[in-house]
């Protein structure tokens, strides 16, 4: 498989100036399908977006943290290893060549400099590049071992299934990546800027590429939160991650643990997570300190041991930035006797 070197360079930086006005000309540029059969902040969140900074800072397009240094596309995740296992579908986004693709790449989550070796030079994964038309190229990352529907040569059709979300090459999470170049150069789909640019408000009458979806980014800057619960046990992130959420807390557990993941937190950030009783009460609570960066993505437990009494529970999630705190979910849980 020669020829585009994203395929086996998924880092690679691409950041230049291009004429947005020639994108405009054609509707079709316009009207791009989503490619994921999901619902951001339902079953899928996006995890990272082109860096739009074209200094040493990563600035996400919408001036939040959901970036990191020259990063050159999309990153559309599902929480885990074990919900990629459901086979969800990634979609062409409009009509087009297939000009390159590659199969075969097993899933595992990038942990340690061994893996890095494994998948080096191959750091797109399973993946297709298709010639859109009018100058766009996309290239699509990271899909399920064996899931690819199109080769070389291939015409598809917008929102044809052509693979679905995995974790194959470099990848810390099962997601699809989704790199749109005209003439070469990345544009931010949700946007329309040109990664380099700059960032722009979101009140700014911006107008997404997808024509089937006008949200996805979290009004809170990239913030999301993408799991929680009440389990009887707790787990670190990477086991989240290929795994999924810890067992539900019953009766019999020998404790009792509200559990939180987040990701996408800007720097000085917290994460306050408390578990009420069935009284009404404060079981337990936890605050972390301040992120002393941007971090991608944090889990969080708090509880306390012995065998829960059976009632309903509540688990609430708060982000505390600027000082002000922010509700990322509340939820009752039952527990039977």
């Amino acid at each position: 498989m020669g020829g585009s070197k994203y395929l086996y360079h998924t880092l690679a930086t691409v950041v230049a100036l291009a004429c947005l006005e020639v994108m405009a000309q054609s509707a079709d540029l316009e009207d791009f399908a989503f490619p994921a059969d999901c619902t951001p902040g339902v079953d899928c969140y996006i995890q990272a977006m082109p860096d739009m900074d074209p200094g040493h800072e990563a600035i996400d397009p919408f001036c939040g943290s959901a970036t990191h240094n020259g990063y050159p596309g999309t990153d559309i995740r599902v929480p885990s290893l074990a919900d990629a296992r459901h086979g969800i579908a990634v979609l062409a986004i409009a009509d087009g060549i297939v000009i390159e693709a590659r199969d075969g790449m097993a899933d595992r989550i990038v942990s340690n400099r061994q893996d890095l070796q494994v998948i080096a030079g191959r750091e797109c994964g399973n993946g297709l590049a298709i010639d859109h038309g009018f100058g766009v190229t996309v290239h699509y990352c990271h899909l399920r071992q064996f899931s690819l529907r199109a080769k070389p040569g291939d015409t598809v059709r917008k929102g044809e299934k052509i693979g679905e979300i995995g974790a194959s090459g470099f990848s810390r999470y099962p997601n699809v990546h989704v790199a749109v170049l005209k003439d070469g150069q990345v544009i931010d789909p949700w946007s329309g800027l040109v990664a380099g640019d700059g960032c722009a408000n979101r009140a700014d009458g911006i107008r997404p590429m997808f024509a089937d979806i006008r949200a996805g980014y979290p009004e809170i800057g990239g913030t999301a939160l993408i799991g929680s619960g009440l389990s009887g046990s707790a787990k670190d992130r990477m086991s989240l991650t290929k795994d999924g959420p810890p067992p539900a807390v019953t009766s019999n557990s020998e404790a009792i643990i509200a559990w939180s993941w987040v990701i996408n937190l800007h720097r000085g950030d917290r994460v306050r997570l408390t578990l009420y009783g069935p009284a009404g009460g404060v079981m337990a609570s936890r605050t972390t300190l301040p992120a002393n960066k941007a971090r991608p993505e944090m889990s969080l437990y708090a509880g306390r041991h012995g065998n829960p009494v059976p009632g309903c529970y509540r688990v609430v999630v708060d982000l505390l930035r600027d000082g002000k705190p922010i509700r990322l979910t509340e939820k009752s849980v039952d527990v039977a006797g």
